[in-house]
């Protein structure tokens, strides 16, 4: 068999296995089709992924108890569209209506512009407002594919137009397309730090809606469904957690932990309890945090990976320095530069020796301090690391700044701006311009402060960090005071 044959057998592999498991709601669309007048009607058809939405549609156009509709299929995927009645009544001009047949619209991409989190789209919000005049502006039955969560927005954001269904036609997910959408959504997960917190939302709900279709799935779970599941629930923890929804994240992660640990992949349980460490290190439960990272440590040693480890020993410094142990965590920090430097791997040395200039800045042991600083600034430059240099150089304009040496702080805090501006850090922007307000106060450069301290407070704002927001307030007022 060649591979175009190939291919076109798993093709109609795929249109019989999803239409097998979806007999009876095909059975129900082709009767609503077969009654529908030559009218506006409406039926919803509720079905999540467009490999599944393709199948469907050309088995109603193959199937013959359609031979007298005239299907029209219209897709509207432009995120921006507004007003689709003004689109469907251009698109009705250019349709050639055969005569002795009832024509059918099948709208598509809807769900583009319905969006996912934005409240009160425009295209709802224009749709429920011209319902009444769509009677006479399309009348002919319509057929509008969209997945479950763009039917729950179009009911909630276009209530009246919502009203008018006939029907809903839930289709279930062919299972092989389950698979293939699970891995494509999973393995975008390089993407999620460049992510805008409204993506961040969109991407919880198509991992959401995957995780339902395996929870509500028949079919005994495998290995690899099993895997699969447990990958959803790390997803979902990774993209809680830059929204700064710890406890959710915290949920899902236990889900993930107990999955891997169910089917004895150790290194993906190990993964789940370095989740665990950070998010609870985020909220600054640092002790229940160690507990997470010595676990994710012993399992790393087991399996004798070299990097987690690091990764691990890592975490647990930056714990112990939170709790103020910082003697504690300059043992751990030791132990993973070793591990990076035995390994090759420069990154995770450079942002040792910046944590190890962090714990001696916090002994007081300042010329150590910058010791490490400067070894991390070669090493980023080095490797073309813009961010760990821009981290380097803050920690040495804060350690110069302890060092009551004002005039050599402003110049690594401002080279230090200059990069996170760049590279589009905001917050590292953010803090930057905060310690720089600092170090100006200290030498009564009065003005250059006070703008510094600005720059600070609108980069918070725009960010929603409402505490740090208040400590500029707290800066601003003190300076205005004094002067």
């Amino acid at each position: 068999m060649n591979s175009k044959t190939q291919k076109i057998s798993n093709i109609n592999q795929e249109k019989e296995s999803f239409l097998n498991i979806n007999q009876q709601t095909f059975t129900e669309l082709l009767t609503f089709i077969d009654f529908a007048d030559e009218r506006l009607n409406i039926g919803f058809v509720e079905i999540k992924f467009s490999q599944d939405r393709d199948i469907l549609i050309d088995a109603l156009l193959e199937h013959p108890d359609c031979n007298n509709i005239q299907f029209e299929i219209l897709d509207f995927s432009d995120p921006s569209l507004r007003f689709l009645r003004d689109e469907l009544v251009t698109a009705l001009k250019q349709i050639n209506i055969q005569q002795n047949k009832k024509l059918i619209l099948l709208i598509t991409g809807l769900e583009k512009s319905i969006g996912i989190v934005e409240e009160y789209p425009s295209v709802l919000t224009n749709l429920n407002f011209v319902r009444d005049d769509l009677r006479t502006s399309i009348p002919h039955p319509i057929l509008l594919f969209l997945p479950d969560y763009a039917l729950t927005r179009l009911a909630k954001y276009a209530p009246d137009f919502w009203a008018w269904r006939r029907k809903v036609f839930t289709f279930k997910t062919n299972r092989k397309n389950l698979i293939t959408n699970s891995r494509n959504i999973i393995f975008s997960n390089n993407t999620i730090n460049n992510l805008d917190s409204q993506k961040k939302q969109a991407r919880i709900e198509q991992l959401l809606n995957l995780l339902n279709e395996y929870n509500t799935s028949p079919d005994e779970k495998t290995k690899n469904d099993l895997l699969i599941i447990g990958n959803i629930y790390n997803q979902l923890g990774n993209t809680y957690q830059p929204l700064g929804q710890y406890q959710k994240a915290i949920i899902f992660h236990q889900q993930a932990s107990e999955i891997s640990r169910k089917i004895g992949e150790r290194g993906r349980e190990a993964i789940s309890l370095s989740n665990l460490g950070i998010a609870y290190h985020a909220l600054g439960q640092y002790q229940q945090a160690i507990i997470y990272y010595q676990q994710a440590l012993e399992i790393y040693r087991e399996i004798g990976n070299r990097q987690s480890e690091g990764n691990a020993l890592g975490n647990l410094g930056t714990a112990y320095d939170s709790l103020g142990k910082h003697k504690k965590a300059i043992t751990y920090y030791q132990q993973a530069l070793e591990i990076y430097r035995d390994i090759g791997n420069k990154q995770g040395e450079g942002n040792t020796l910046s944590n190890l200039g962090t714990a001696y800045d916090s002994l007081g042991e300042y010329q150590k301090a910058i010791t490490y600083y400067k070894q991390h600034l070669n090493i980023s430059r080095e490797i073309g690391d813009k961010e760990g240099e821009g981290m380097s150089l803050c920690g040495l304009g804060n350690t110069y700044n302890f060092l009551r040496q004002h005039e050599e702080a402003i110049n690594y805090h401002q080279e230090a701006l200059n990069i996170f501006k760049r590279t589009g850090n905001k917050l590292e922007e953010a803090i930057t311009n905060f310690n720089l307000g600092l170090s100006f106060k200290d030498i009564q450069r009065h003005d250059d402060a006070m703008e510094a301290f600005r720059n600070a407070r609108k980069l918070y704002q725009d960010m929603g960090l409402d505490k740090c927001v208040e400590n500029c307030d707290d800066a601003i007022n003190i300076l205005e005071n004094h002067v």
